[in-house]
């Protein structure tokens, strides 16, 4: 089966969109993702999303994938990992590439050989804070890529209690862009605008040798 075939074979969509139960966007999944360089599937954080132009809406828990419309459904196990995602549908496994974002005609810088650049390729990076009086949380997950290009995916969780009992919510946001870095010091545009500005951060290692980064007020570290 050709990988077009089997890519469209593997992303039936489900029908009726009360399969999906409670909904959950896997914040690394946001963005869009490529087949063979040419654009393919979008998801964004809303849990919406495309696929060759068609749409679809979708939740994820870090393992399976469920994608939906008014056809039909499918469930299927998937994993990010080096900035592809690998979907197993029934006919096999599919791979796509994480695709570049735009830049107004600009080109990519591409990552030096300098220290902090390969500290930054080294691994995802991860944050997660929690507050014990509301039980609120957040995490987030930043991956830097050779080509020049960034993204990240963050989830919030919030808890309040009433009368009916407590209530919980979520939400879900990506973004993407560029980032060089230029005498030691990181440099990244935001999905506001293409320019590179300064990060204010710092690198030191905690206790157990592992290196911590704290960027603009908050800690990352190498996620697990």
């Amino acid at each position: 089966m050709k990988p077009a075939m089997l890519i469209t074979v593997a992303f039936v969509l489900l029908a009726g969109g009360a399969a999906l139960g409670a909904s959950k966007q896997d914040p690394n999944l946001v963005g869009d993702w490529s087949l063979n360089g040419q654009p393919y599937a979008s998801f964004k954080a809303d849990g919406t999303g495309s696929l060759e132009g068609e749409p679809f809406r979708w939740t994820a828990d870090g393992k399976v994938l469920v994608l939906s419309d008014l056809d039909g459904s499918e469930r299927m196990p998937y994993q990010i990992k080096n900035g592809r995602l690998l979907v197993t549908s029934p006919d096999g496994r599919v791979e796509l590439e994480r695709a570049e974002p735009k830049s107004a005609g600009r080109p990519s810088p591409k990552a030096g050989g300098d220290q902090l650049s390969q500290l930054l390729l080294s691994s995802a990076w991860c944050s997660f804070s929690y507050n014990k009086v509301s039980g609120a949380s957040h995490q987030s997950r930043v991956q830097f890529f050779a080509n020049g290009t960034w993204a990240a995916g963050s989830r919030g969780e919030t808890y309040s209690s009433g009368a009916g009992g407590s209530v919980a919510g979520q939400h879900d946001s990506g973004a993407a862009g560029r980032w060089k870095v230029q005498n030691g010091r990181l440099f990244m545009s935001n999905p506001e605008s293409t320019a590179l500005a300064p990060v204010t951060m710092t690198v030191k290692r905690n206790s157990s040798g592992s290196p911590i980064i704290t960027a603009d007020g908050t800690e990352y570290s190498q996620c697990r």
